[in-house]
């Protein structure tokens, strides 16, 4: 994206109260993980109440920025005509080293060669004049 920041023009998120610590960590190019007070366990995405024991208070902690592309797509025709400038692009699902999945886009110049399982490592890219988005780029 070269674009100024200003003139983003692709659909954003809306954050929501509970995901507000993850979005502001991104602007610090962060992934930010929610993590239960009570029982200690992970919650991905973030919610208002722990998966596992049903409690309401969190600590946020950065994750490494770092996993494995389990497997990806390379996009032709963007689901929102917004997104057709940008294509081809590849969207992958990548399991962070902290054990989370998520669908994300792939900075990658190797189109079709992209290596399953390769590394990769978050980028955090503008969007719009206050937020980031997480994308990730294979490590050599």
């Amino acid at each position: 994206m070269t674009e100024a920041m200003s003139e983003y023009k692709l659909p954003i998120p809306v954050p929501r109260a509970e995901s507000v610590p993850f979005w502001d960590g991104l602007k610090q190019d962060k992934f930010m993980l929610q993590y239960c007070d009570s029982c200690g366990k992970l919650n991905w995405f973030p919610r208002t109440h722990c998966v596992v024991c049903g409690k309401t208070h969190f600590t946020w902690k950065p994750s490494s920025g770092k996993g494995v592309l389990e497997t990806y797509t390379i996009v032709y025709r963007g689901m929102n005509p917004a997104w057709q400038a940008e294509t081809p692009y590849i969207l992958g699902m990548v399991r962070l080293d902290e054990g989370i999945r998520m669908v994300t886009r792939i900075i990658s110049d190797k189109g079709e060669k992209t290596p399953m399982d390769a590394r990769v490592s978050l980028v955090c890219k503008p969007a719009g004049d206050d937020m980031k988005l997480p994308f990730f780029e294979l490590v050599d």
